[in-house]
């Protein structure tokens, strides 16, 4: 455990180590005491809000001003899917809320002469297998709701936890394996058709040195 005077410190070594950003992973819960410690002195390098996309409204506009860069996930725009595998049916609606809350924020990527973001939004969406038409429902609610926001398709499915296990998820046996090349190309054409902007990670993105 550490006050938030003691994590402004930690952030403030880590630039002086040489950190390029300070990026707060799935902080929400911290949300209070982040705003605390960054209230105390402006950091020189952007601070970045790595985030579910699973936030409350009320919550990041705590943050606005603090924040320079958000990186959402939008992982389903199918509710059933949503609830089925996160607990939280509400998803699409509440992660459309709050990715909205940050583009107003910050707005589009901003980037610096080194070719990084300096601010903005970029969101990202996960391609699970087996539910191809839920990615392509993701990058439809995107390109209708955020116009000019790029998006990191990413391809990195690992099956992990009861997934991994023998038998897999039941109800989701297709939860136990990566992406196939084929699914891939299919939604990658539907990001390429929609006329978003962003980045396509390869299939190679994938295994235990993903996991966290």
């Amino acid at each position: 455990p550490v006050t938030p005077q003691e994590l402004h410190e930690i952030l403030f070594r880590l630039v002086e180590e040489g950190a390029h950003n300070v990026n707060l992973v799935t902080a929400g819960h911290y949300a209070d005491k982040l705003r605390e410690a960054l209230l105390i002195q402006r950091l020189p390098v952007p601070v970045i809000y790595n985030s579910s996309g699973y936030e409350s409204v009320e919550t990041l506009q705590t943050l606005e001003g603090l924040v320079d860069c958000y990186l959402p996930d939008f992982k389903y725009a199918q509710s059933a899917l949503a609830g089925a595998l996160s607990g939280a049916p509400d998803y699409p609606e509440a992660a459309l809320a709050a990715i909205g809350e940050m583009v107003r924020q910050v707005g589009p990527p901003e980037y610096g002469r080194d070719g990084l973001m300096r601010r903005g939004v970029l969101i990202r969406h996960l391609i699970l297998p087996g539910h191809t038409k839920n990615s392509i429902a993701a990058l439809e609610r995107i390109a209708k709701e955020f116009p000019g926001i790029p998006v990191s398709l990413m391809a990195q499915y690992t099956p992990w936890g009861r997934a991994k296990e023998p038998g897999g998820l039941p109800g989701y046996p297709e939860l136990s394996r990566p992406i196939t090349r084929r699914e891939l190309d299919k939604v990658q054409e539907a990001l390429f058709q929609l006329g978003l902007d962003g980045f396509v990670q390869d299939r190679t993105a994938k295994g235990a040195q993903f996991i966290p």
